[in-house]
């Protein structure tokens, strides 16, 4: 089971430092703004984008 992590609460945005360890172990989520959400949840599995 992947840890979900969004991104706005690390650094450089945040005030947390990003967690270590495999990358396949983490999914992060990009709520800097609305393609960038959505882009992340098609990467994490949740959606499907499909554009045009």
């Amino acid at each position: 089971m992947p840890l979900v992590l969004v991104t706005s609460f690390y650094r450089p945005e945040g005030t947390l430092p990003r967690p270590s360890g495999p990358q396949e172990l983490q999914v992060w989520l990009d709520p800097a703004d609305d393609w960038t959400l959505l882009t992340s949840l098609h990467r994490a599995g949740v959606i499907t984008v499909g554009a045009r």
